[in-house]
C-alpha cells in the first residue's frame, strides 16, 4: 500500500479491530507526528535518559507511542494494553521482549494498581469506549499514577463509534473549533467530551489542572485529535478548617451509648450546613449598626442600605452573573422557585423538569400552572374542596418531567427531543443531586436551551459551596440558592435573572417599600428596578450572612475544598464498597460530598438512629423530596441513608463513621 497518497479524512476508524487496519497509516497523517513531535519535546524535557521510568501505554494499537518512549527513555520499562490480538502482536514486532509487558484486555474492566505508574499515556487509544467506558478508564488512570507522575491523553473525536452520542460530540467539537477564540475554550471542550471531570471535578480543564498542582498542559487541535499533558500532584494536603466554626459547634457534646460523652459529628450537610464563625461576627457587627434599609434618613439606615446593596454585588460576582442580572433575595431556594413559578405561569408553554429535582423545584411549577389554568373561576368556600386537586390535575399537564438513563445520568438527545417536540418556556435543572451527587452537563443543556429559545434555570443550592459555577458561560438564565446550605443560615436565598425579564412583571409579593408611591385613587405606582422586588422590610441579616460566607467560600478557594471534602468523602465510600452488609447507591464516577447507602436487615431509619444514639453521628434517613429517584435506586418507596460532608468535617469524622459501621454490621 502506498501509504504517501492516504486521504486521512478516508479512513475508516471505526473498522480499528487490527485485521482491517493499516499498520503503517499514522506515518502519514500529519496531525499524528505534531502529536509525536509535542511528546518529545515534553520528554525531552521533563525525564533523564539514563532513568528507569515505568510507562503504561493504554490502547497501544501498533506501538507507535510506546516505540517513541522507549526511544526516548531507552530504560523504560513498558506494559502495553490494547483488545486487539493483532495490534499487539505489531506492537511486539515494532519493539521488542526486553521490559515489555504484553497484556491484551478489554482495558474498561481492567484493574490497575495504585500508585504504579510514572507515565500513563493512551494516545488515541480510547476512542472506542463509550462515555461511561471513558469516565471509569480515566479514573483508574488517576489513582494509577505515582505521586508527580505524568499523564498523556490524545482523544479521537471525530471518527468516534458512530452512535448518536459519538456523532454529538463530534458534532460539538467541530462547533468549538470553528468558534474557538482562545486555549481556554479548548480547554473547557476538554472537560466536557474527554470525561477529565470525574478524575477531580471542575469548572473546567483550565481551573483542573491548576487545582492538582499540573505543572503542564498542552492542548492541541489538529483535524480530529486533542492532546492533554498534565501530571498529578506530589502531595494532595487536606487542611484542618475547624478554625472555620465556633468552639460550640465544633465540640457540641452529646450522651451516646456506646461512647459516653463525645462531640457531635455532622454528616448532614447537604441538608443545611453551621454558620461560619466570621459569618456569626459579621451578623453581629451588622446588628451594632443596623436600621431600616431603604427607608430611614438617619447613619444607620444608611450603613445598612450600603452592606445590604453590597451585598447584592458580592453574590453576583461569585456566580459570574451577567451584568444585566437582578439579584432577588428570597427565604430559600424553595421561594425562589416559587417566585419564578409565579412569573413563568403568565408565559405560554410549558415547563420541563428533570426526574431528579427536588420537590421544592418541581411542585411549585405544577401549583402555579394549575392556578393559571383555573383562569376567573371562584369558588365558595364551603364547595371549595375540589380546587386542591383540580390545581394539580390542570397543572400537570403543563409540567413535564424528563428522566435520567440507567446510569441516572441525562441524555442530551432525550432533552433535545422534548424541547424540539413541545413549545418549552423553561427548562428546569439541579446542578448537583442531592441523593447520588450526580453533576450534569449544564453547558450543553444550556445550549440546547438557547438553541431552542427555552428559559434555562438551574438550583445551585448542592453546588455553588463545593463548585466554581459561571452562569455567563454556562448559559444560565436564572440561578437559586439557599444561604444556609453555603455556612450562612439566616433566612435567605437568592434569585439571580435578567432584569428585562423582572421588569416585565409586578413583584411576586407586593407592599411596602417596593411601591414608590399610591395615589388617591388607589392606583400604585412602582420603578423599574431590583428594589421592586423587595416587599416589606428585607432580611438584610441574611443577605450581609450568604455575601460573607461567599467572600470566605473565595478566599478559601473552592479547589481546596474540592480537595477536603473529596479525602473524607472517599475514604467512607472505599469502606463501604468494601462491606458485604452495606448496599451503596451512589457512583464513583459521580461521588463529590455525598454518599447513599443502606445497611442490610436495617431500615434507613434504624441506621440513623443508631449512628446517632450509639455513636454521636449525625445523617439523613428517608427520601431527600426526591421519591422518585429513591424509587428507582431502590425498587421500593423506602428510604435511604445519606452522608454529606463539608468544611465542618476531618478526618477522623470519618474514622469514627467508619468504626460505628463497623460495629454496626459485625454480627
Amino acid at each position: 500500500m502506498n501509504t504517501t497518497n492516504v486521504n486521512p479524512d478516508n479512513l475508516n476508524y471505526n473498522s480499528y479491530t487490527g485485521e482491517k487496519y493499516d499498520m503503517d497509516i499514522f506515518r502519514v497523517i500529519p496531525y499524528y507526528q505534531e502529536l509525536n513531535d509535542i511528546i518529545s519535546e515534553f520528554v525531552n524535557t521533563k525525564f533523564e535518559k539514563g532513568r528507569q521510568y515505568h510507562i503504561l501505554d493504554l490502547g497501544a494499537g501498533t506501538g507507535l507511542t510506546s516505540k517513541l518512549l522507549r526511544d526516548l527513555l531507552p530504560q523504560t520499562k513498558l506494559d502495553i494494553v490494547d483488545f486487539s490480538a493483532p495490534m499487539l502482536e505489531s506492537a511486539r514486532m515494532r519493539l521488542s521482549e526486553n521490559q515489555v509487558n504484553y497484556i491484551c484486555t478489554d482495558y474498561s474492566e481492567m484493574e490497575f494498581e495504585p500508585n504504579k505508574y510514572d507515565i500513563i499515556v493512551s494516545v488515541i487509544g480510547l476512542h472506542h469506549q463509550n462515555h461511561k467506558g471513558k469516565k471509569k478508564v480515566l479514573q483508574k488512570i488517576y489513582h494509577s499514577l505515582k505521586p508527580g507522575g505524568w499523564f498523556i491523553l490524545g482523544d479521537l473525536v471525530t471518527h468516534a463509534d458512530k452512535t448518536e452520542s459519538s456523532l454529538n460530540d463530534a458534532k460539538h467539537f467541530h462547533h468549538m473549533v470553528e468558534h474557538a477564540t482562545d486555549e481556554k475554550t479548548l480547554a473547557e471542550w476538554a472537560y466536557h467530551h474527554t470525561y477529565l471531570n470525574d478524575l477531580a471535578p471542575k469548572e473546567d480543564l483550565t481551573q483542573w489542572i491548576q487545582d492538582l498542582g499540573f505543572e503542564s498542559k498542552i492542548l492541541l487541535q489538529k483535524i480530529n485529535t486533542l492532546l492533554l499533558i498534565a501530571r498529578k500532584p506530589t502531595e494532595i494536603h487536606t487542611e484542618n478548617y475547624a478554625d472555620l466554626f465556633s468552639s460550640g459547634i465544633q465540640n457540641f457534646p452529646i450522651q451516646t451509648n456506646k461512647l459516653g460523652e463525645t462531640s457531635y459529628i455532622n454528616f448532614d450537610n447537604a441538608a443545611t450546613t453551621p454558620p461560619f464563625l466570621v459569618v456569626e461576627q459579621a451578623v453581629k457587627e451588622f446588628m451594632n449598626q443596623y436600621g431600616s434599609v431603604h427607608r430611614g434618613a438617619g447613619i444607620k439606615s444608611q450603613l445598612s442600605t450600603d452592606w445590604y446593596e453590597e451585598s447584592r454585588k458580592i453574590i453576583k460576582e461569585f456566580v459570574h452573573a451577567p451584568q444585566d442580572a437582578y439579584v432577588i433575595f428570597s427565604n430559600n431556594t424553595t421561594g425562589g422557585i416559587n417566585m419564578l413559578s409565579h412569573f413563568f405561569s403568565f408565559l405560554p408553554g410549558k415547563i420541563a423538569v428533570s426526574s431528579i429535582e427536588h420537590s421544592s423545584s418541581w411542585l411549585p411549577w405544577i401549583k402555579a400552572e394549575g392556578i393559571k389554568q383555573l383562569g376567573i373561576h371562584r369558588f365558595e368556600h364551603e364547595k371549595n374542596n375540589n380546587t386542591s386537586q383540580d390545581i394539580q390535575t390542570h397543572g400537570k399537564k403543563y409540567v413535564l418531567l424528563y428522566d435520567v438513563d440507567k446510569n441516572l445520568e441525562f441524555d442530551l438527545l432525550d432533552i433535545e427531543h422534548i424541547l424540539s417536540e413541545h413549545k418549552i418556556k423553561a427548562l428546569v435543572v439541579t446542578a448537583s443531586s442531592n441523593v447520588t451527587g450526580y453533576c450534569p452537563d449544564l453547558r450543553s443543556i444550556g445550549n440546547l436551551c438557547k438553541k431552542y429559545n427555552t428559559y434555562f434555570i438551574v438550583d445551585a443550592c448542592q453546588y455553588i459551596q463545593h463548585k466554581k459555577i459561571n452562569m455567563s458561560e454556562l448559559g444560565i438564565d436564572f440561578l437559586v440558592a439557599s444561604g444556609h446550605k453555603f455556612y450562612a443560615p439566616y433566612g435567605s436565598g437568592f434569585v439571580i435573572g435578567p432584569k428585562d425579564f423582572f421588569n416585565n412583571f409586578l413583584p411576586y409579593q407586593i407592599g411596602g417599600g417596593n411601591i414608590e408611591y399610591i395615589d388617591e385613587s388607589g392606583t400604585f405606582y412602582y420603578g423599574k428596578t431590583n428594589l421592586l422586588h423587595d416587599p416589606g422590610t428585607p432580611n438584610a441579616v441574611g443577605a450581609i450572612a450568604m455575601s460573607t460566607a461567599l467572600q470566605k467560600l473565595t478566599e478559601l478557594g473552592l479547589k481546596n475544598i474540592h480537595t477536603h471534602e473529596y479525602k473524607i468523602t472517599k475514604k467512607i465510600f472505599d469502606y463501604l464498597k468494601t462491606n458485604p452488609q452495606v448496599t451503596v447507591y451512589t457512583k464513583e464516577e459521580h461521588l463529590n460530598s455525598i454518599i447513599t447507602f443502606n445497611i442490610k436487615d436495617l431500615s434507613a431509619n434504624e441506621t440513623a438512629k443508631i449512628l446517632n444514639d450509639d455513636y454521636g453521628i449525625g445523617v439523613r434517613a428517608g427520601s431527600f423530596c426526591v421519591y422518585q429517584v429513591i424509587r428507582k435506586l431502590t425498587g421500593t418507596k423506602e428510604g435511604v441513608v445519606r452522608v454529606s460532608v463539608s468544611l465542618c468535617n476531618t478526618v477522623e469524622h470519618a474514622d469514627r463513621f467508619i468504626q460505628a459501621i463497623q460495629e454496626i454490621t459485625k454480627d
